[in-house]
Formats: C-alpha cells, sequence, structure tokens
C-alpha cells in the first residue's frame, strides 16, 4: 500500500461521511421529536389537573356565593321581623346564627384585599417556571449528553488516527548488492528464493518453502 492510500485511510477514519452526517441528522430528529412528546405530555396532564382544580374551586365558590346571598336574605327576614314586634335586632340576629348556611371560603374569596376577586385563580406562574425549569433541565442534559458523546467520538478518532500514524513506518531502503536480512525478508514476502551467491541474490520463484528448486537443500 503506498503512501497516498494510507493518507486516503487516514482521512476516511477521521472525517464524516455523508451516511454517518444523515445519521446525525436522523438520530438529532428522533431526539427532538422524543423531548417534544415528553414536553406535550406533561402539559396535557398539566392542564388537565389545573382545570379540574378550577373547576372544583369554582364550584365551592359557586356554592359559597350562594350562601352568603341566602344568609343575607335571611338576615333581612329578621331584621325586620326584629322591627315588626320590637324585639331586639342584635339578640334576633344572634340567636338565629346557627340557622344561616356556612361559607368555607367565602370571606377569603370574596375579601376586598383578594386581588382575584370571585375566583381563587391558581397561581400559573409557578407552573410556568416548572415548565421553564423541565425545558432548561432537558436542554442541559441534552447538551451535556451531546458534549459527551463529542467529547467521545473525538477521544476516539484521536485514538483511531493515532493507531493509524503509528502503523505509518519509514521504508527501510533494501539493497541487494549485497547480503542483508531486510531484503531477504523482502524476497521471502514476494515468494522468490532468498539464497545470496556469488554477489546477488537468486530471486526465482520459491517452489519448496522459501526456495527454488534449485536451492531446495535451503528447505529444511
Amino acid at each position: 500500500m503506498d503512501l497516498d492510500n494510507l493518507l486516503e485511510n487516514i482521512y476516511e477514519d477521521i472525517s464524516f461521511s455523508e451516511s454517518e452526517l444523515d445519521n446525525l441528522k436522523e438520530s438529532t430528529n428522533k431526539f427532538i421529536e422524543n423531548e417534544l412528546d415528553k414536553i406535550n405530555k406533561y402539559l396535557k396532564k398539566s392542564v388537565i389537573d389545573f382545570t379540574k382544580k378550577e373547576i372544583e374551586n369554582l364550584k365551592k365558590n359557586k356554592i359559597d356565593l350562594l350562601h352568603k346571598n341566602i344568609n343575607t336574605i335571611t338576615e333581612s327576614v329578621l331584621i325586620k321581623v326584629s322591627e315588626e314586634y320590637d324585639l331586639d335586632k342584635d339578640e334576633v340576629l344572634q340567636n338565629n346564627k346557627p340557622n344561616l348556611l356556612e361559607i368555607n371560603n367565602f370571606n377569603t374569596l370574596y375579601s376586598n384585599d383578594n386581588t382575584d376577586k370571585i375566583l381563587d385563580l391558581y397561581d400559573t406562574t409557578n407552573e410556568e417556571e416548572l415548565i421553564d425549569n423541565n425545558i432548561i433541565q432537558t436542554d442541559n442534559k441534552s447538551e451535556e449528553s451531546e458534549k459527551s458523546e463529542e467529547s467521545k467520538e473525538s477521544k476516539e478518532s484521536e485514538e483511531k488516527s493515532r493507531k493509524t500514524v503509528t502503523k505509518i513506518k519509514k521504508p527501510v531502503k533494501l539493497d541487494s548488492t549485497i547480503e542483508n536480512d531486510a531484503y531477504k525478508n523482502h524476497l521471502i514476502q514476494q515468494k522468490k528464493c532468498p539464497v545470496f551467491k556469488s554477489g546477488k541474490y537468486c530471486e526465482k520463484t520459491a517452489k519448496h518453502g522459501h526456495y527454488c528448486g534449485y536451492h531446495k537443500k535451503f528447505d529444511t
């Protein structure tokens, strides 16, 4: 293998092919779809839970408001009765307090200090912050995962490149004019007779082990 082929192999080892880039794009798109699906599921559940809670709060508020109005009518009737029969109004109202309907959250829900007024609206700020935090955490995990994967791929690429480069040895200069192991090994690899006689190598095609038919006596 010549140097150009070796360099081409090194380039293929450390570069991204079109198919590898397409696979990376496909895996990234799948990851995005999965993350979006998680967010959608979380949002759907959160919206359902929020709506259920709001409906329950609205029911309670309506009941409280109804009780408040009925109690107001009852108190008005009691006041008129006390006036009609010349009774102590405060005493009549106090004695009839057990007959008033129960109001659970009305004093809190309908107080003037309550900026939400009639409805005790669920504070969506925390919900939004929670969603944002989850998205941020997901993004951070994605970034960390991508960085870890990139670092791993980079290390593997560097290691592979280092191993490949290590394999590239400086070519040994072969000398056929004198007897030497380097040239003998070269002939053996070429399946040629490595016997050196009369100042030159035989170099005939090996038929007996590493030796030609004439020098087969060296095949022990």
